[in-house]
């Protein structure tokens, strides 16, 4: 990332929040924070993604679609618990036979209802 921003003479800025506010922002947004100079005092996140149905979602990061590699992802309903499959030109998507999936790290939480 840091390459990035230099090489794209990106000009680093940084936003600082009071007590109670919160900020959101595009997940492409090249973003990051500095580091904790209080443990007492740390920031706390909560990380949400929303997903249109119908979708493959994927890993921008982990990609290169140009280059024909897509890094697909998982993706957990939180209403339901259930995983939610990926549609790729109305088709289901079999992220088993994907070269490239971010999944999530197993144990899955107990709240997550695997289909068989």
């Amino acid at each position: 990332m840091r390459a990035l921003v230099h090489v794209e003479g990106f000009e680093r800025q940084e936003l600082h929040l009071r007590r109670g506010q919160a900020v959101i922002w595009a997940a492409n947004l090249v973003h990051g924070g500095t580091p904790v100079k209080d443990s007492a005092r740390t920031r706390h996140s909560q990380v949400t993604h929303d997903y249109f149905d119908g979708g493959a979602w994927y890993m921008p990061l982990g990609s290169d679609p140009f280059g024909g590699q897509v890094c697909f992802r998982e993706v957990i309903d939180i209403r339901t618990g259930r995983m939610v499959p990926p549609h790729l030109a109305g088709q289901v998507l079999d992220l088993d036979a994907q070269p490239t999936v971010w999944r999530y790290p197993r144990p899955l939480p107990d709240w997550v209802v695997v289909d068989r």
